[in-house]
């Protein structure tokens, strides 16, 4: 990920306020309405001439550019944050859930031809849910960067428009592996994976799909879904990393 200097931005009242270089720029330029209202501070990843950001509630740093997947995985910070207790219903309300739904941390490595992608949660996998539900956690894939390309949904998807999801889906204390085309729902086959306490590792080869020289665009996802067999099927709490906007990622040097 290459550092491009440090650039602070908040919406104040709506309107986009910044750059700003320090924290006092940030908190003098806030007006009386946001300071004692909900101030909102966004920390913005731009890629290329096209800024994405998160709120946060707090005020953080942008990185600017490509994330390039390293080759091992390395004994550090994992490259993509997700904030806490973030998660939503089907309205985009805020709703409190279990911490196998919060997303706090998507970190991507490669091993030979493998690439592997994996969600740490704030809570443990679980053991079995209940049968009324399904819980699914998944990576969204834009391979062509296009979001008038694939499956668009603002609520779960932000800007993608998603070419292929990578999903583990729970029934019960029963666990399936998917990766499928979108929008047709192909499946392409089951994808390896592991659960690990709160992590769960997909493992992607070319053999289940073969991810460009190019960058793409990615985003994680841990859905719990209500009316279990039945339609239509309400979503009852998620969390997405990135809140909004995507991750670049790609696998060349």
């Amino acid at each position: 990920m290459q550092e491009e200097g440090t650039r602070f931005y908040t919406v104040d009242n709506g309107a986009t306020r910044g750059p700003f270089s320090t924290f006092d720029e940030v908190i003098m330029s806030a007006s009386d309405r946001t300071k004692t209202g909900k101030p909102l501070a966004y920390r913005f990843f731009c890629y290329g001439s096209i800024p994405y950001h998160t709120p946060y509630g707090e005020i953080y740093y942008g990185t600017i550019g490509t994330y390039t997947i390293p080759s091992t995985l390395e004994s550090r910070k994992p490259p993509f944050d997700d904030p806490e207790d973030d998660l939503f219903d089907k309205d985009y309300d805020s709703v409190r859930a279990e911490p196998h739904l919060d997303i706090v941390s998507v970190n991507i490595w490669r091993s030979g031809t493998d690439t592997f992608m994996e969600l740490t949660l704030k809570g443990p996998v679980p053991q079995r849910i209940d049968s009324t539900i399904f819980i699914q956690w998944g990576i969204y894939i834009d391979v062509d960067c296009n979001p008038n390309t694939g499956e668009s949904s603002h609520l779960l998807r932000n800007d993608l428009g998603v070419d292929y999801h990578i999903r583990l889906t729970m029934l019960d204390s029963t666990f399936y592996s998917q990766i499928r085309t979108m929008p047709q729902r192909k499946d392409m086959g089951k994808p390896r994976y592991s659960i690990k306490d709160n992590k769960i590792t997909f493992i992607i080869g070319p053999q289940e799909l073969q991810l460009p020289a190019s960058p793409i665009f990615v985003m994680a996802t841990a859905e719990k879904w209500s009316n279990r067999g039945n339609m239509p099927t309400v979503l009852l709490a998620a969390d997405k990393a990135p809140n909004f906007g995507h991750y670049t990622i790609s696998a060349v040097d």
